[in-house]
């Protein structure tokens, strides 16, 4: 009796680490994969693709972050493949559902196994032009053969489809239509069949390959072929043509007899995404003022169903292998499940944020708002990176935000069409008050005592506001283009305000006289005041890698913090566009388009470098505590322990 209990112990340990083998990660994804000296991330990444798996378990979304492995029972994340910079522009499953492969905007090909997440294999990938470095090589379609043992890709701006053999990673041979230049690609599940959309802004056509023989022949089109996609019989072929971003027409042609059976109309905007479910259904969602999805019969033409709920640019659409949910992703920073049959909305995923450009803690360090591009504001959790809810309202993208010292107000400004500046009740969500046709702002700064708001944007133009009734106190303009940085003084006695073109402003709040000007030779991004006033950092510019540290009292520059590229612990190679002093006042933190660097603000020392070669930051931000600098950027915003990190990179 005890050697049986013995042995079915055993048995059940097996089978529990049998089925733990296949989920590699806890359950809280804010700690999967992070950079090395984060603690926590927020959001799960801006989707590029998303792919079912054909035994339909799994479901698979691209990001700038890397791959999330979801199940399709719950919809919760079980997986995180992380990808390098770039992020995974696309993805596709083995038809066994057991690998994965997926394309990075680094010049990187991987196959990985689709249960355990573990890299089986990297193609190499070479751009046609090395010499060209502004060459922006993405491989934006791949698909593995019906046996598995092929993995085709095609390379946007390469205009090449190539097909690579899967266990030994060597390129077996390359499509390419040199006549016109290609737009886009797609593989026949079947694996007879390679289409590749090409066309210009005379005409159009579509060359359909076969990958054993090499023999192609054309269909032709209505305009250049920007998007294409089989049926899962392989027997049709759905493409979206046009001339030019505002007229996208949509066909569907039979593959065989190249037959165009239907123009399927409805969409008024252009159409980005397109998917074909098993039924013959064929999905397609765009932009241009219509982010509504629509849904046609593939044999008849007729449209079947319309699915609303988007409010930006729908990105990448996919069917459920029993065509029982579509999938979409858009720049409104949603992921929605739909039934195709009612036309409902069956859940929303809010996590994926596209990247993180303005970011603002709350005065107690307990939550922190971010904007990602879209019309919408997100407060997280700071200790557990959980959404608390959503700030909606804009119909713009929101491209700034700032909270008030005392918590009660949080201010947002959002671009065309919405040009507005708008005050929420950031514990209750409520907006509070708007302030209508506020066009060409760019920053905003509440005043230390949180009573007044400065905007500033267009013409060089500084407004104070009233926040409690909105009025507008005071308008004062400077001698430049336009102002894309504003920043109080600690005391609230002056305002700082820099822009396009080579000087930085410092007013008197009081009075609006201009007290002094700072030269800079390639204009300001962005702008902090130290703890004490005294000094005043400046950074951006137009390929600028400098930072500028600034005496107020005198209008003297003290220090330019700046390196070699090659040394790590150096200056920065591009753009900064985000500069933070730690309110103890012991660092200086910078974000650009290369990473973030720490300083010692009084010697101008570089202390450490994160993230570096990884991702463009957008933002950075201290706690009012020190201890925690939060930065903006493609993988979302990200949290690091200052302590931690300056200890490690010691």
């Amino acid at each position: 009796m005890k050697r049986l209990r013995f042995l079915t112990a055993i048995h059940l340990f097996a089978c529990i680490s049998l089925l733990l083998s296949g989920c590699t990660q806890d359950k809280d994804y804010t700690q999967w994969e992070l950079p090395e000296g984060a603690k926590l991330r927020i959001g799960r990444g801006r989707v590029e693709d998303l792919k079912f798996s054909p035994d339909g378990q799994r479901f698979a979304v691209a990001t700038s972050v890397g791959i999330w492995l979801y199940d399709t029972e719950t919809y919760a994340p079980h997986n995180l493949i992380a990808a390098d910079k770039g992020g995974i522009t696309t993805i596709a499953f083995s038809a066994d559902s057991g690998r994965l492969a997926g394309a990075s905007g680094h010049y990187t090909l991987s196959v990985w196994d689709a249960r355990s997440g573990r890299l089986l294999k990297t193609f190499g990938l070479e751009k046609s032009h090395p010499e060209v470095v502004w060459e922006p090589m993405q491989v934006v379609s791949v698909a593995f053969s019906p046996d598995g043992r092929n993995l085709m890709s095609f390379a946007r701006y390469e205009d090449t489809l190539r097909v690579w053999d899967v266990r030994t990673g060597n390129l077996l041979k390359t499509f390419r239509d040199r006549a016109s230049p290609a737009k886009s690609a797609a593989f026949s599940p079947n694996g007879q069949t390679l289409a590749l959309g090409c066309g210009d802004w005379e005409f159009g056509l579509v060359n359909l390959w076969n990958p054993e023989t090499g023999e192609h022949r054309d269909i032709l089109g209505v305009g250049q072929v920007v998007s294409t996609v089989f049926s899962p019989d392989s027997r049709k072929l759905a493409a979206v043509t046009g001339y030019d971003y505002d007229d996208r027409d949509l066909y569907v042609w039979d593959v065989h007899t190249e037959e165009r059976l239907h123009k399927l109309v409805g969409h008024t905007g252009s159409i980005y995404a397109l998917a074909f479910s098993a039924n013959s259904r064929v999905a397609a969602g765009g932009d241009n003022g219509d982010t509504t999805l629509r849904m046609w019969d593939a044999h008849t033409g007729n449209l079947l169903k319309t699915f609303k709920g988007h409010t930006d640019l729908v990105r990448t659409l996919a069917f459920s292998p029993n065509g029982d949910t579509l999938a979409s992703a858009s720049s409104d920073s949603t992921l929605r499940l739909w039934s195709p049959e009612t036309g409902q909305e069956k859940k929303v995923l809010m996590e994926h944020i596209d990247w993180g450009s303005d970011a603002a803690f709350s005065p107690d360090g307990e939550w922190i708002a971010s904007v990602s591009g879209d019309d919408k504001i997100h407060l997280w959790d700071r200790k557990t990176g959980g959404l608390l809810r959503t700030l909606t309202g804009h119909t713009g993208a929101v491209t700034a935000v700032d909270v008030s010292s005392d918590g009660r107000y949080l201010a947002s400004i959002a671009r065309f069409p919405d040009n507005t500046l708008r005050f929420w009740n950031p514990e209750t969500g409520e907006l509070l008050k708007t302030i209508s046709d506020h066009k060409g702002v760019k920053a905003c700064a509440f005043s230390p005592d949180g009573q007044t708001l400065a905007s500033v944007g267009r013409n060089a133009t500084v407004q104070l506001w009233d926040v409690e009734t909105g009025s507008l106190l005071k308008t004062f303009t400077g001698n430049d283009r336009e102002f894309r940085a504003v920043v109080f003084s600690p005391d609230g006695q002056l305002l700082a305000t820099g822009g396009w073109i080579s000087e930085i402003h410092l007013w008197d709040v009081q009075t609006g006289r201009l007290l002094k000007t700072l030269p800079e030779k390639y204009g300001v991004e962005t702008l902090a005041f130290s703890p004490g006033g005294r000094f005043l950092a400046s950074g951006g510019g137009f390929k600028d890698p400098t930072i500028r540290l600034w005496h107020v009292p005198t209008g003297e520059k003290r220090l330019t913090l700046t390196g070699h590229a090659k040394n790590r612990n150096s200056g920065h190679t591009s753009d900064v566009y985000s500069v933070a002093f730690s309110p103890d006042g012991t660092l200086l933190a910078s974000g650009g388009i290369d990473g973030i660097r720490l300083w010692n603000p009084n010697t101008g020392r570089a202390l450490v470098t994160l993230t570096a070669n990884r991702s463009s930051v957008s933002v950075v931000v201290f706690s009012s505590d020190s201890r925690t600098l939060a930065s903006g950027e493609s993988g979302g915003i990200f949290l690091w322990d200052v302590d931690t990190v300056l200890w490690r990179y010691k």
